[in-house]
């Protein structure tokens, strides 16, 4: 539990910096292809094929955020996290919840609000994290 905790808490800050730096730098183009993504995120019906989504829809907020290093903390952190066992969107409705989160997210950007985006991106982590610890609590 204690690695979760850890891993999640980086999570939040590198998420929330790639939020805050794509509200910088996200041109239309990068903005509507997230929209996509995420509309194909929603759209997933399997678990595993809403997770293939996801990491599409986060890989290309790490382009669009335009910091090498960051994307490369954040991918490091990823290959981590790809460890624990399932993904958080077996739990009922948490597909539904991230859409809206990532819409959040997206609309932020759009705003051109780094403050805004930030906060998003952090509470979407926060809540991966609460789904996380339900899934490991019921495996334990």
């Amino acid at each position: 539990m204690q690695q979760i905790f850890e891993l999640y808490a980086m999570r939040e800050e590198l998420e929330g910096v790639v939020a805050r730096f794509a509200a910088r730098h996200a041109t239309e183009a990068e903005i509507a292809n997230l929209e996509r993504l995420n509309a194909r995120f929603s759209a997933s019906e399997d678990p595993k094929v809403a997770a293939q989504w996801n990491r599409q829809f986060h890989a290309r907020l790490y382009d669009a955020a335009r910091n090498r290093y960051l994307r490369q903390a954040v991918e490091d952190l990823q290959e981590t996290i790809a460890l624990l066992p399932d993904t958080t969107f077996i739990q009922p409705g948490r597909t539904t919840t991230a859409t809206e989160e990532h819409v959040a997210i997206i609309d932020a950007i759009r705003r051109r609000d780094p403050e805004g985006a930030e906060k998003a991106a952090v509470g979407h982590i926060k809540a991966a994290l609460e789904v996380r610890l339900v899934i490991t609590r019921a495996e334990t």
